[in-house]
């Protein structure tokens, strides 16, 4: 069966559930909210934070 539209979120509900993905995440870990969302929308920003602490 064909879908009516196409696979990817849109936007709003690609934010929603980056939103949910970091509440969740900070549950876990105990993050700041705005860092957890931070990682939520952007995965390799944490690696590039994690080099520069290390250096």
């Amino acid at each position: 069966m064909a879908q009516d539209r196409p696979h990817r979120l849109d936007d709003d509900r690609a934010r929603q559930r980056a939103a949910l993905l970091a509440r969740r995440s900070r549950a876990r870990t105990r993050l700041p909210l705005d860092v957890a969302l931070r990682l939520a929308m952007d995965p390799a920003a944490h690696a590039a934070t994690a080099y520069a602490r290390r250096r």
